[in-house]
């Protein structure tokens, strides 16, 4: 009789937090306390990640700067890469990916690999020292056969863990195939935790079409802006192909992958001609998403 409830007018599926925070990303000062560093992150990730999920507030703690994969081959150094595949078609798994995934580690071990820690000390990259990651089972089920004994999984499951390498499949050819739409796919949530777990390199796998997908409603604008964000900031990986019985990659190394079966895989350049065009149209790097959304990006996006 007197008036609605708070929840009830912003909706009493909000949680308490939400409530809290507002229109704000991070907890403003006056209402708790927002813990400002990180012990993970190289200062090249962390600044994509605060200044796209946390209001340009998060920094790295002194010594993460030293975070860095060395290696003979192109998967090396610290922060953000693209691995561009190309494929059509694919909703919930895209084996394109998943053998552009099992190249991609497979490169790592042929190249003489290591990490540098917070502390200086350096150690060979392992199998437990990579986190791939995808959005669906059925893509993790793909990368599994591939990859037996990676920690490979979804999204959910590495929440809280961190490796020096994460490999992130993003599996869907284009937003209109994702099978649980956009809203999933481009989760900023999801993209924030993926990305996150990074000690020293994040690679996205994904198809060039993913970043053109036509935002429709300022929702669509919002979540399609990290993806926009991260693709003007990362650097591409070289251009590889993976056929049945072994791998060609650009550095000219050969590794025998002989009783799998891989498909024919193509891998876009760094200088893909379509790339070239979308960052000529935008100004920067993701053409109709990054026009479709906003001139340049900010955590207000997102908030």
């Amino acid at each position: 009789m007197g008036g609605r409830l708070a929840s009830e007018s912003a909706g009493t599926d909000v949680s308490a937090l939400d409530h809290m925070l507002g229109d704000h990303a991070t907890i403003p000062t006056d209402r708790g306390l927002f813990l400002a560093e990180t012990w993970r992150l190289h200062p090249a990730i962390c600044s994509f990640t605060s200044e796209m999920f946390y209001e340009s507030r998060l920094l790295p703690r002194p010594g993460l700067e030293l975070q860095t994969i060395n290696s003979s081959g192109s998967v090396a150094g610290s922060g953000l890469r693209y691995l561009p595949v190309i494929h059509h078609g694919n909703q919930s798994s895209s084996p394109e990916e998943a053998d552009a995934v099992q190249a991609l580690v497979q490169s790592i071990f042929a190249s003489n690999t290591t990490w540098v820690d917070r502390a200086g000390d350096e150690n060979p990259v392992t199998l437990d020292d990579i986190l791939i990651i995808a959005p669906y089972n059925a893509q993790v089920f793909e990368l599994q056969e591939r990859l037996p004994g990676a920690r490979i999984g979804t999204v959910d499951k590495f929440q809280g863990q961190e490796a020096p390498i994460v490999i992130y499949s993003m599996t869907t050819s284009s937003h209109a195939d994702a099978p649980r739409g956009m809203e999933f796919l481009y989760s900023a949530n999801r993209l924030n935790v993926a990305t996150s777990r990074a000690k020293c390199l994040c690679i996205l796998v994904a198809a060039p079409a993913v970043f053109e997908a036509e935002c429709r409603t300022p929702s669509q604008m919002q979540l399609a802006n990290a993806f926009c964000r991260y693709l003007e900031l990362a650097t591409a990986l070289q251009q590889a192909s993976t056929t049945r019985g072994g791998i060609e990659p650009l550095d000219g190394i050969s590794h025998d992958l002989s009783g799998t079966n891989l498909r024919q895989t193509s891998v876009v350049s760094a200088v893909s001609p379509m790339l070239t065009i979308r960052r000529a149209n935008a100004g920067t790097a993701s053409g109709r998403m990054r026009s479709a959304a906003k001139p340049t990006a900010s955590s207000s996006w997102l908030r």
